[in-house]
């Protein structure tokens, strides 16, 4: 993806893949987490370096191994995760 795309480009990444965007050079806008089993954080480890530049969006029910390593901003969505995830990219839409 070229850089110049990304500007008009809402990136929205779940854990599991955010580092492996971020290796290739696609920088997500904000990271997803929802999955309560410790191999969550397994899979998404490879993300956990650039947590301080990135927003962590998660559910009630995350693994705490991934919200407790995360060192940049959290929002935390509740019990009501997909409506409010719904809501959060309409705005964020409306900004951008």
């Amino acid at each position: 993806m070229d850089q110049k795309n990304q500007d008009f480009l809402l990136i929205i990444a779940v854990s599991r893949v955010a580092g492996k965007l971020i290796a290739a050079g696609i920088n997500p806008d904000f990271v997803i987490t929802v999955d309560p089993k410790d191999v969550s954080f397994d899979v998404s480890r490879q993300v956990i370096q650039y947590s301080d530049k990135l927003l962590l969006v998660n559910a009630y029910h995350a693994t705490n191994t991934i919200i407790g390593q995360w060192q940049g901003p959290k929002l935390y969505m509740g019990v009501d995760f997909l409506g409010k995830i719904i809501c959060l990219i309409c705005l964020l839409q409306r900004l951008l």
